[in-house]
Formats: C-alpha cells, structure tokens, sequence
C-alpha cells in the first residue's frame, strides 16, 4: 500500500528532468538558469533556477527514492507554472519560502554561507540527515578539546569544534533538524 504522498511511475528520471525544463521554459526561465541535481546515494533531487532576478532552491527527499523525488519536483513545477501561466498565483509569492535570500552579509550570499557550512563538515549538501550526524560525531571526536597534547594544539581545537559546532547548528536550522 502507498502512503498518501507517495508517488508511483515507472518513468526515468532523465524524463523527470527533461519535464521540468519544459515547465520553467513556458515561463522563460532557460537552460543557463536551471540546476538540476539528483544523488541516488541518498535519494535527494534538488532542482534551482532563477525567475525574475530571484534564485529559487527546491529539494526533495520525502519519496522512497531519488528517482521518485525528481517526479515530486516536476509535479510541484507543473502546478506552480500552470498556476502562473494561468495567472491563478505568481510564482514568485507561491515560490517564497523556497528562495534563496540575497544577503547575509555585505556581498555574501545565502547559499554561499550554505555551502560553507556543507564544507566545514566536509560533506555534501545532497547528503543525508544521517550522513550528516555521523560525521559531526566523527569530527567532535576527531577534534575534541582533550584529545590535543598541547596547549596551542587545544586553542586550535577549541576553533575547530566551534566552527563544527555552528555549522552544524545552521545545517539543523536550515533542515528542521531537532
């Protein structure tokens, strides 16, 4: 039995793509300004684009798998673009929640400061919650105050595990991790 929510296709996941593309070009938005990403590893599919100067990140990891997850975007793309196309909601008021804000600090953008966080734990933004709490835990151990032998060793630690600590934090934030 499918759960409500859960999607059912035999379709690929290049289908899924091509799909998508086709929506957000009814609404000019080209190739150059779409970003497509799927990793079958962790069953997440992330789709970005830009629409009216704005950057727009959804991503999808609520199906059983990344392929079915690509289809989830597409059906939320066709919805959101009918709706626009048949001037029922703008895109950019539907599409909010999903933006990219533009400052964070002074030339910083928000998903620079998201990646950063990604790469200060060294792990990919596509990664699973799991993943995620494995390698804080590694690196908290690896890094931990006690395990150095000196005082400036400890200093550096003590860094370290801050800047684990905070982008761990951000990541769980930006998640809705508890």
């Amino acid at each position: 039995m499918t759960k409500i929510g859960q999607l059912t296709t035999e379709k690929s996941i290049e289908l899924a793509v091509k799909e998508i593309k086709e929506w957000l070009s009814m609404i000019e938005v080209n190739g150059l300004d779409v970003d497509i990403r799927y990793d079958a590893k962790t069953n997440v599919a992330m789709l970005r684009f830009k629409y009216g100067g704005r950057e727009y990140e959804f991503v999808s990891r609520k199906q059983k798998n990344c392929r079915l997850n690509m289809w989830g975007i597409a059906r939320v793309m066709e919805f959101k673009v009918r709706a626009q196309v048949m001037g029922i909601e703008n895109l950019a008021d539907s599409m909010y929640k999903y933006r990219i804000e533009g400052k964070v600090e002074e030339g910083v953008k928000q998903t620079d400061v998201n990646e950063t966080n990604y790469v200060r734990l060294g792990i990919s933004p596509l990664a699973s919650t799991e993943e995620i709490q494995k390698k804080y835990l590694m690196l908290m151990k690896s890094f931990h105050p006690d395990m150095a032998l000196s005082k400036l060793a400890k200093d550096e630690f003590d860094k370290r595990t801050a800047e684990i600590n905070r982008a761990y934090s951000e990541i769980k934030k930006e998640r809705g991790i508890k």
